[in-house]
């Protein structure tokens, strides 16, 4: 991530006040204004150490969806040795384990290539993606195929409106040069797709939870559609990262 440049008016690294770009010493506290160590407005400071401790913080959330994910895999092994395997849930297993990566994935690529100030929002997003996984993974523990894809319409809300956050933000602050870079020199910016790939998810997942209700299908072509699904979104998210990396 390139460093950001310095504000107009620095501020005081002791006490946060602004002083004037030729101040040598702050007026309210009287700390010497160092001219090698450019600061920074507050809200650029903020921005600066967002991205070290947001990766950090979706990387445990992650890592814990992930181990409840193994649990439910153990119990899938129980039923193998038991007679009673079923591939649909196998399959299931194996998509949400993408879903898991690609999640991860998205999250440590577009927060440290962008410069994007938290807000409250911000930090409840990773605790939502990894509730909905949860439940994700519940519902496959219960084998309960509708429940499931329920499931993944909720998660498929939240990274819509996760994605349409950070959109916003990178169009409205073309000031930033990480955020013109991608929009002038890739063109067409990747991440504005991903509000449209998140509702069309949320839309097929809640065509197969309905069909699941109605039919009772225990369709394993449809947990393999949810494969090939979340597989693409694995894709997705590492070909914008690439596309965005070559040109920045």
């Amino acid at each position: 991530m390139s460093e950001h440049p310095p504000s107009e008016v620095n501020y005081c690294e002791k006490c946060g006040v602004s002083v004037n770009p030729e101040a040598k010493y702050c007026q309210r506290c009287g700390a010497t204004i160092s001219r090698s160590q450019a600061s920074y407005h507050p809200t650029d400071r903020v921005a600066s150490f967002f991205p070290t401790y947001y990766v950090t913080l979706i990387s445990i959330i992650q890592a814990t969806v992930f181990g409840y994910l193994l649990l439910t895999a153990k119990d899938q092994l129980s039923y193998i040795l038991a007679g009673t395997f079923d591939p649909i849930w196998t399959v299931l297993i194996v998509a949400m384990f993408i879903l898991i990566v690609a999640t991860w994935m998205a999250y440590s690529h577009y927060v440290t290539s962008f410069r994007l100030v938290p807000s409250s929002l911000d930090a409840l997003l990773p605790f939502c993606f990894g509730a909905t996984q949860a439940l994700v993974i519940f519902s496959i523990s219960l084998q309960q195929l509708a429940w499931f894809y329920f499931a993944m319409v909720s998660n498929a809300m939240v990274g819509f409106l996760s994605a349409y956050v950070l959109t916003r933000e990178v169009r409205l602050h073309q000031e930033y040069e990480e955020h013109r870079v991608v929009t002038e020199k890739v063109g067409s910016f990747s991440g504005q797709t991903l509000p449209q790939w998140y509702a069309l998810r949320g839309m097929i997942f809640f065509s197969f939870g309905v069909a699941e209700v109605l039919l009772n299908l225990q369709s394993l072509f449809l947990a393999i559609v949810v494969l090939g699904l979340n597989v693409l979104s694995f894709v997705f998210v590492g070909a914008g990262a690439k596309r965005m990396a070559s040109r920045s």
